[in-house]
């Protein structure tokens, strides 16, 4: 596998730092495309309207296997008198920060098959959000700005896949840096943007939430929350894993600990993390988390900072696990009804001596007959779908329709997901 970075500046066009702001794979074209965005120091001729004194482009690349990328020249935005570059939308006097993309496909108007929302900071007093569309994701129209106030950078624009609202996850200064949604249903009118996250008594003095991507996953919200340590002596970001069962209340899970840490002394990404709007893409049995990598500190002046692309891999479901590494463990899950289920897939692994083994009860608690842990045949190795089976047993069909609970045994292993299908 090829190291990270996987990306770093190499045209003009880019600067000294490029970040991912939304990346996914394409089922219908089979490739994986990312939308990044650049930050360079505004053109001397423009610098009495820079507010941050600094610009940038939304820029494309495409990959067959996401990990060798290509930068296409697209000929679309002109760039010191030429478009041969793979800019897409350019800010050649302010600063651009997370071009949020989704491909919509409940969108009945190809013009508006994918969507794109940027922060464009023009002034400390004007600032905000506007929003673009396109038939493919290239070829960019529109600029509206979204009555989303107030609002900051770092922001994650989706459509609900439940209530199919769109929602605008965004930044606020209360005084410390906390998270805030509005939503809307006709991209027009938006609700007045509501806190839902914010540091408190568990965090440390100095904690911000600097950013929340958030995607939807097996029927729950993921996010991946920036940590940023404001204390000087640290002044980094880091992320935290954060759910929610309904996009809007909203916990942070794995006791806080960090996700996804920074890279050793000397790396690229020693000092920030970046996760874009959408931070996971599945491919097969992977979840591949592309993040932008800083190696200068956040305060240290855009002079001196540096960033480029890498890429984090996870399995299928592997954000965190029940284990018992040492011994022997187990958990019984709530009573569910399992509705026309044939197999338990479990996704885990074991150590070399280690096992899984399950048994099944009624709602009384009470095994099945059949379906004991002595009767279950023992899971050892690694696998993401493995059938947990009984002995006795061909499948689950004669439990459909009823209450039951799953007791799981853990011997020197861990368990990441469990399903019926």
């Amino acid at each position: 596998m090829r190291r990270n970075p996987i990306l770093r500046p190499e045209y003009p066009w880019e600067g000294r730092i490029i970040v991912p702001s939304t990346v996914i794979f394409d089922d219908e074209e089979e490739i994986f495309k990312m939308w990044y965005q650049t930050v360079r120091p505004v053109p001397e001729k423009y610098r009495g309207e820079s507010f941050w004194g600094v610009c940038g482009s939304i820029c494309y690349a495409t990959s067959k296997d996401g990990v060798e990328w290509e930068k296409p020249f697209l000929n679309i935005v002109e760039f010191e008198g030429s478009k041969r570059n793979n800019i897409v939308y350019d800010s050649p006097r302010h600063y651009i920060d997370y071009a949020s993309i989704i491909k919509d496909l409940d969108e009945t108007d190809p013009e508006k098959r994918y969507k794109m929302t940027v922060f464009i900071g023009e002034s400390k007093t004007r600032r905000g959000l506007r929003y673009f569309y396109s038939p493919d994701g290239v070829n960019w129209k529109g600029g509206i700005q979204l009555g989303v106030y107030p609002c900051d950078d770092t922001t994650t624009f989706l459509r609900d896949p439940v209530t199919k609202r769109y929602l605008i996850y965004t930044k606020r200064h209360d005084p410390r840096r906390v998270r805030v949604l509005s939503e809307s249903d006709d991209l027009i009118h938006w609700t007045p943007p509501k806190v839902f996250l914010e540091p408190d008594g568990q965090d440390p003095w100095d904690v911000h939430l600097y950013f929340l991507s958030v995607d939807y996953y097996e029927g729950v919200y993921l996010g991946l929350l920036g940590i940023y340590h404001t204390d000087p002596n640290q002044d980094t970001i880091d992320v935290q894993l954060a759910m929610s069962r309904n996009g809007r209340m909203w916990e942070r899970v794995g006791e806080r600990s960090t996700f996804i840490p920074l890279g050793p002394k000397g790396s690229f990404d020693e000092a920030i993390i970046y996760i874009p709007s959408h931070p996971m893409v599945l491919h097969g049995d992977e979840i591949i988390i592309y993040y932008g990598g800083m190696c200068e500190k956040h305060e240290s002046g855009i002079e001196r900072q540096r960033g480029a692309i890498g890429r984090a891999v996870l399995r299928r479901d592997g954000f965190v696990s029940l284990e018992s590494r040492y011994g022997s463990g187990g958990f019984t899950t709530k009573p569910f009804i399992p509705e026309g289920s044939r197999r338990l897939l479990i996704n885990a692994k074991t150590q070399r001596d280690g096992t899984v083994t399950a048994e099944i009860l009624d709602e009384k608690g009470e095994v099945i007959p059949g379906f004991s842990r002595d009767d279950s045949i023992p899971f050892k190795g690694d696998s993401v779908h493995h059938p947990l089976r009984w002995r006795n047993k061909k499948n689950l069909t004669e439990l459909s329709g009823k209450t039951i609970k799953i007791r799981f045994y853990l011997e020197r292993a861990e368990l990441y997901a469990f399903s019926l299908i």
